[in-house]
């Protein structure tokens, strides 16, 4: 793979082309694809399309999903992805990069270039519009387009070509010993309203997503590994806030405000210094953008008899000309810092490999006098080029008595530079993107005889922007010299020298698990530390969880890491980030310089692991260390949120409610400020609250001249006395909210299921029954109660689980069967109630149903005892002659009604009886025998012989008779 997947931004003319591409096929639909003066056309409607370029090759294919939802809910509409050449068709030859600069200075072949372009894009029928950035002179019908941090200035080169910013730089790149730059989520929004208020309609973030560098590709010249670009999602596919919801509120106002955006040109005035109104007014809508451009000073603005504050350097939308939803300058998302927090799975345990300085002796070198360019030498196959030649030193030399080594000066196009002599390192040296040229000039220790020059040369990125590119070196090309001899200086720029490409290692696939095998390793006491040009491999275990990893190389030097043969990229932790890295207000015209951060600390410290280049165990982790690091101080690490922060004024716009507001149900709304961690995390302290004018930034507030100093007194005391709180506190909300929630939903969906249970039934008096009286309708109520039960036991879990966890178990055990119970219960009183309302039943089926509605309560309050057995933890053996005794107190007690249940029918009266008088009784409906009741409590049973009873009167005799007089 090349040394960097150089994007195909020539002219940009794939830009538009794949970007709409990815978003019809979102929506699968067939579109088609149009523009006019004022925007992109789809099917004949005008859009503000808010695009974010993602790039496939810096990104893992398992992250695509996660990172295409997350500018989704971002208010993103749009994906852009650059073609990736020499990913595709890594040679021959490259192609340049915003090529509008290159003709300006080649002149007329970089025209008829442009213009051949031009015609092959245009004669593919894509069928969609084809653009060029930076390319005011890109012929119809290609849109010319803007790249830069602003855009509001820019125009196309025709009137009835629509106004594209296809790179809003959200950052900027890092590079290896320069300080991370960052550009403030104000800043950034400020550049976009301005745009889109200056006629743009189509945006496009570069970066939205910017990912890794991996293996050895890169953005440039001393690119760092990572290419996060402090974008909108971060290197490792996290939020980061609050830039990410700072836009996703603007991107909301702009959609709020599109149908009078795409409708309308706007209408300018300047109702005062540094400040501007933009109104776009149609028949249908109106949206409003109120400018303060002063660094300084805010600002309040009198617009359609109403006023409005606008604080330094931003912009107010009012999508309506009236409410106010979005102010630049106000950020109402919270703000996230994240931290690498140390896998707890023990240190890595490291074996190591010296590999070997070249010498010109070798056989696989090739040899040519003088001094080669190194690209041309590699082309690009490695890093590493080795320049080899000898010097022969006379006995009688006189550094060889005084001991002053002679000095040897080697001068290097570029990039870092590893002088060995006799096979041991004299030296490093290295450049910069400023000035990639370096020179390495140091006293080094020679001896009589032949003396093995080994030069080892390592290129750090290709060039990504320019004209005549065959003109950029890279290499040492000398001269080069050894001063101090007794002949003075000694110059060995043309003499014989050997080259070899890449290192030993390298040709034998050191970082594969196979190639390994090939050599000896060595571990304990006899690990390499702190030596050049060695190997180390180790093995691991991938962590749980879903948070992203990382490696923390901070105690190595430079070189290139490998895990299951997958390369993460090249390591350079030992280049210090150099300049001043002071505070940065968002105010002002922004530049990659203005804002940075980490001077005095290594570039890049935290090399990114991708989870899907993982196995659950026995990874192998492979480090190629150039300059000489200390192995055991690597560690694995997770990347997660430490703190989160939200900064609120009174007033501040919102686009939440804004409905209301438009249609004047309320006056105002009030702003809130929402704190949350990220999923598997808790809210553990609360470290600053303040009611009043704070100052200071998230990681630092303190308290202004106005403070009410009981912000967060009545939480910190209740937190102080019972601290374990501060863990529980929100999925101890979140879990009795859901309880609260299931309590009303429970009722609608038993309902629901009950009607559809009864679709098609003919409707009698007695069936269907109706819901209370039917299962569905039993349910209700226990459902509840185990929801409730649930709820309030996990609750207790969380704020006491030693205790809880002792008994949740019986618990649950005994909360079923009691929720059975009571179903059963609710299910029964529903059917004898209805039986009891509805039915036509005589005075003695009645009795009959009212003693059997006895018998089951009894039944279910003997269960209802065994569930509280079962929670109370009883034995299951006590718990057994229990309900055997509770059953046999309900069969004695209730023997005769089951008689009368079984028959059906008894007779009843006061009078006296003896054996053998004869009644005359009714039969109702069925077979039954004769009971006799001289008592309405008690009840008898009837002759072993029954008799058929047909409907109406007959004699029967009394056969036996059990009463008290």
């Amino acid at each position: 793979m090349g040394s960097m997947w150089k994007m195909l931004r020539i002219k940009r003319l794939l830009l538009l082309s794949a970007a709409l591409f990815l978003w019809v096929c979102s929506s699968s639909v067939t579109a088609s694809v149009t523009y006019d003066g004022k925007s992109i056309l789809i099917n004949g409607q005008r859009r503000i399309l808010i695009s974010g370029s993602i790039h496939y090759p810096r990104s893992t294919p398992e992250m695509w999903p996660d990172l295409i939802q997350k500018a989704k809910d971002g208010g993103l509409n749009v994906i852009q992805t650059y073609v990736f050449w020499n990913g595709h068709e890594p040679s021959p030859g490259q192609i340049e990069n915003e090529y509008g600069p290159v003709e300006w200075e080649i002149g007329a072949p970089g025209t008829a270039y442009m213009k051949w372009a031009v015609n092959m894009a245009v004669g593919l029928g894509t069928g969609v519009p084809w653009i060029m950035c930076k390319q005011e002179d890109a012929p119809d019908p290609i849109i010319d387009t803007c790249n830069g941090f602003y855009c509001e200035d820019f125009t196309p080169n025709k009137n009835y070509k629509p106004k594209m910013w296809t790179e809003a730089w959200t950052g900027w790149y890092t590079e290896f010993g320069g300080p991370i730059p960052y550009r403030p989520a104000e800043d950034l929004a400020f550049s976009v309203a301005r745009f889109i208020q200056n006629n743009g309609s189509f945006i496009n973030y570069y970066m939205y997503h910017g990912g890794t560098n991996f293996g050895r590709t890169a953005a440039g010249l001393f690119i760092a590994t990572s290419y996060d670009y402090d974008a909108p999602i971060d290197e490792y596919g996290l939020l980061r806030e609050p830039k990410w919801g700072h836009l996703r509120d603007l991107h909301k106002a702009i959609k709020l405000s599109e149908p009078a955006l795409v409708s309308a040109y706007p209408t300018v005035t300047w109702p005062g210094k540094n400040l501007e109104v933009h109104v776009f007014q149609s028949k249908s809508a109106c949206a409003a953008f109120l400018a303060n451009y002063d660094t300084n000073s805010a600002a309040k603005i009198t617009f359609q008899n109403a006023q409005y504050d606008l604080p330094p350097w931003s912009v107010s939308i009012l999508p309506d000309c009236k409410n106010a939803v979005f102010n630049t300058a106000r950020v109402s998302s919270q703000i996230s810092q994240m931290k690498m927090t140390p896998v707890s799975s023990g240190a890595f345990s490291w074996q190591s490999y010296s590999d070997e300085a070249v010498s010109a002796d070798d056989s696989d070198t090739y040899a040519a006098n003088g001094l080669l360019e190194q690209i041309n030498v590699t082309r690009d196959a490695s890093d590493y080029l080795w320049y080899l030649t000898d010097v022969n030193i006379q006995p009688n030399e006189g550094f060889l008595k005084n001991g002053q080594g002679p000095v040897l000066t080697v001068m290097s196009a570029g990039h870092a530079l590893h002088v060995f002599i006799n096979g041991q390192l004299s030296g490093s040296s290295y450049g910069a993107l400023e000035n990639p040229k370096l020179t390495f000039s140091n006293n080094v220790k020679l001896r009589a005889g032949i003396n093995k020059i080994s030069l080892l040369s390592v290129a750090v990125g290709l060039p990504n922007g320019g004209s005549h590119y065959e003109t950029w070196n890279t290499g040492v090309l000398g001269p080069v010299t050894l001063k101090g001899l007794n002949e003075g200086t000694r110059d060995l720029t043309n003499q014989k020298w050997s080259y070899k490409v890449g290192l030993k290692g390298e040709g034998l696939s050191l970082n594969t698990l196979s190639g390994s095998s090939s050599v000896e390793w060595v571990e304990g006491s006899l690990l390499a530390q702190k030596q050049p040009l060695t190997w180390y491999k180790t093995t691991f275990n991938a962590p749980g969880g879903n948070d992203p990893l990382a490696l923390d190389m901070s105690s190595m030097g430079k070189g290139q890491v490998w895990i299951n043969g997958e390369s993460i990229g090249r390591h350079w932790p030992g280049y210090i980030a150099r300049g001043n890295c002071g505070s940065c207000s968002y105010a002002g015209t922004f530049n990659e310089k203005k804002c940075l951060s980490n001077c005095g600390e290594s570039s890049q410290r935290w090399y990114h692991v991708p989870r899907s280049w993982l196995k659950p165990s026995g990874n192998f982790l492979v480090v190629l260390e150039e300059w000489g690091g200390d192995p055991t101080g690597i560690s694995l690490v997770r990347r997660t949120s430490g703190s989160v922060c939200a900064d609120i004024y009174e007033g501040q716009p919102t686009t939440k409610n804004w409905h209301l507001l438009a249609s004047g149900k309320v006056d105002k709304v009030q702003p809130k400020a929402q704190l949350s961690c990220a999923q598997g995390q808790k809210i553990s302290q609360i470290k600053f609250a303040s009611y009043g004018l704070p100052q200071g930034t998230c990681g630092s507030f303190h308290e202004g001249s106005c403070h009410a100093h009981k912000s967060y007194d009545a939480l910190e005391k209740v937190l102080e006395e019972n601290p374990h709180l501060r863990h529980v506190m929100v999925p101890v909300g979140f879990t009795l909210t859901t309880a609260v929630v299931a309590w009303l939903v429970i009722p609608l969906l038993l309902k629901s299921y009950y009607n559809e249970s009864i679709k098609g039934t003919q409707v009698t008096p007695s069936a269907p029954f109706p819901y209370k009286a039917s299962y569905w309708g039993a349910l209700e109520d226990p459902l509840r109660c185990l929801i409730s039960f649930f709820a309030l036991s996990l609750a207790g879990y969380l704020i006491a689980p030693l205790i809880v966890s002792n008994y949740v178990l019986p618990a649950w055990k005994g909360a079923m069967m009691a929720s059975f119970v009571l179903f059963l219960q609710r299910w029964k009183r529903g059917v004898f109630a209805h039986a009891f309302a509805v039915m036509v039943i005589n005075e003695t089926d009645r009795t009959n149903l009212a003693s059997l509605d006895t018998l089951l309560s009894n039944a279910i309050f003997g269960l209802g005892l065994l569930a509280l057995a079962a929670a109370a933890g009883f034995s299951m053996l006590y718990i057994a002659w229990i309900t055997i005794a509770g059953e046999l107190v309900v069969l004695l007690v209730g023997k005769d009604n089951l008689q009368n249940v079984k028959y059906g029918c008894y007779l009843r009266t006061l009078e006296l009886v003896q054996v053998g008088d004869i009644l005359q009784i009714s039969y109702h409906k069925m077979n039954c025998g004769v009971v006799v009741s001289a008592h309405p409590s008690r009840i008898f049973p009837p002759s072993s012989s029954a008799v058929p009873a047909p409907r109406g009167y007959k004699e029967a005799a009394i056969k036996s008779l059990n009463m008290k007089r």
